[in-house]
């Protein structure tokens, strides 16, 4: 987690960036633009900036989003954190009001075209439990009209191929999967030729991690086999199989191994080692502190 926000002020006077949702661009000295950020860490060293009021923001979804979301089922709104009444639309609308803004460099918005040609072809491949969701679907719904077909699919790279095919899918507006976590595997085809793909598990994906790799593959493995960019990571139900981490180490070793073994030379693979979850996530309506605040909202 990053640094600690300052206590909630007043939103500064509107200035570029104002009410734009993760906008580092407001309040620069002089109004000089700064270079992109490389994401290599330059990104790290900033602060949380409030850079919205509030009140301002009437549709959460539309500001973060824009444009409003189709209906979920199920008890998890990955959307927004959980399901939507009027105290939890106030939550979120003072959430959305914070942005992380570098000190040396601006982080890029996303844009459905522009994220749409850099992967072109490509398959990016989201590998995790819930936390991987989130980013998974923050990434569509952000993405928007450049995503043609979306959807949930039996675990089997059988039903991926369907998928591929055109035999099966979607269009993203009538898309009700989310609230039910989308299952273990959903896809999403992108009018520029690119896929999403998120493969969903929990405690015990940390177990086929740590399988020699003689053994019977899982059956997202061969999936890895066609994937050309893998953002995997194991979050905190970790803890229920270790409760102390100590062999937290072991298993990254085991998992990076086990991917490099699957995947083809050419790709790439991030390993978040997240292990922070989002218990009580309903309850946020600004930045955690610190890395320790966030552990004890966890219980510890």
């Amino acid at each position: 987690l990053l640094p600690s926000p300052p206590p909630l002020p007043p939103p500064a006077a509107p200035a570029r960036g104002w009410c734009s949702y993760l906008s580092s661009e407001h309040a620069r000295a002089g109004g000089t633009a700064l270079p992109l950020c490389a994401m290599d860490g330059d990104h790290l060293q900033g602060r949380w900036l409030r850079n919205c009021d509030p009140a301002a923001i009437r549709r959460p979804e539309r500001y973060a989003y824009g444009s409003p979301l189709p209906r979920t089922n199920g008890s998890w709104d990955y959307r927004l954190c959980s399901r939507m009444g009027y105290a939890q639309r106030a939550r979120t609308r003072e959430a959305l009001a914070w942005s992380w803004v570098p000190d040396q460099c601006a982080l890029r918005q996303v844009d459905g075209a522009e994220f749409g040609a850099w992967l072109a072809g490509r398959r990016l491949l989201f590998w995790g439990d819930s936390l991987s969701g989130q980013a998974f679907y923050s990434l569509l719904f952000s993405l928007g009209a450049e995503v043609e077909r979306v959807a949930d699919l039996p675990p089997e790279p059988a039903a991926l191929d369907a998928f591929l095919d055109g035999r099966t899918g979607g269009p993203l507006c009538s898309y009700g999967g989310v609230g039910d976590e989308g299952g273990a595997l959903t896809a999403a085809a992108l009018r520029s030729g690119g896929t999403l793909v998120k493969v969903l598990g929990h405690a015990p994906m940390v177990d086929e991690l740590r399988r020699p790799l003689s053994a019977p593959w899982a059956w997202w493995e061969p999936l890895l086999r066609r994937a050309d960019i893998v953002v995997a990571n194991v979050g905190h139900h970790y803890r229920a199989l270790d409760g102390r981490y100590a062999r937290y180490g072991a298993m990254v070793r085991a998992a990076l191994a086990r991917f490099d073994a699957r995947m083809p030379p050419h790709a790439h693979l991030v390993f978040r080692t997240s292990n922070i979850g989002h218990l009580g996530c309903e309850r946020a309506a600004a930045p955690l502190p610190s890395r320790a605040a966030a552990w004890s909202a966890l219980g510890g």
